[in-house]
């Protein structure tokens, strides 16, 4: 009478039915609750904390993100839903289902309640840091120097000593003649020494960011093959770790 599709996801509702009445009537006898007792404040929070859901972790929008469908995605690494760790005031808080999207510069989390699964784009204002696959990401948007053309958003926080390396990190969908097209990534690197800000696009860039060190600076990357105009942010940061021992 039904596909094996149907029989499945009827088969998977019936169990989550029957799992989510069994937690239902242990929650209600831990408590010594009565059958029939509207406990619905109770369930939610025993659901909460059985799935790690959190209010810190939905204080945002319901994500209303669009993407074209073409080669790869528009997420920071992985396309696939991974751990992270969100930083709310002086609180490290664990998520579990979280991506970055670099298209729209939003953090997202994958959130479940009692109503289903939601995604929800979380308030910078809010989360001001974050980390993912190793990465600290941090959002600025006071900037000292107001010739840096840096705007408000997610930077990575690649080093942080004498001088400080930011990374944007940024996908672009370019269209293809041909129809469909592909997401591209775009890294564009900040340099701050003091309060000045300096924007590395080329060699000529990273010798204004360090006046002075002009011939270390050459002899390194020419000794080490350092290419700054591809935005290869390891290579500048053992840079920059040179420049500041020597």
């Amino acid at each position: 009478m039904f596909s094996p599709g149907i029989k499945y996801c009827l088969s998977l509702s019936i169990l989550m039915w029957l799992f989510t009445g069994i937690l239902v009537g242990q929650h209600e006898m831990a408590l010594g609750i009565s059958p029939g007792t509207d406990i619905s404040e109770e369930v939610q929070t025993y659901y909460d904390s059985l799935f790690q859901t959190s209010n810190y972790q939905i204080n945002g929008t319901l994500n209303q993100g669009k993407y074209k469908t073409g080669k790869g995605h528009p997420y920071f690494g992985e396309m696939n839903w991974r751990p992270g760790i969100l930083y709310v005031e002086n609180h490290n808080i664990s998520n579990p289902a979280v991506r970055y999207d670099l298209l729209n510069d939003c953090l997202l989390s994958q959130n479940f309640t009692l109503a289903g699964s939601h995604v929800i784009n979380i308030n910078k204002e809010f989360v001001r840091s974050f980390r993912l696959d190793g990465h600290t990401f941090r959002f600025l948007d006071v900037f000292q120097d107001e010739n840096s053309g840096m705007e408000a958003g997610y930077y990575e926080s690649a080093f942080r000593s004498e001088s400080e390396i930011w990374v944007k990190r940024e996908k672009y969908f370019a269209e293809s003649s041909q129809g469909g097209g592909e997401y591209v990534y775009k890294n564009t690197i900040y340099i701050k020494g003091g309060d000045t800000w300096h924007k590395i696009t080329n060699k000529k860039s990273l010798l204004k960011a360090f006046p002075g060190r002009e011939n270390d600076l050459k002899s390194y990357i020419k000794k080490f093959g350092v290419v700054v105009r591809h935005g290869n942010v390891d290579q500048l940061v053992e840079l920059v770790k040179y420049i500041e021992n020597q």
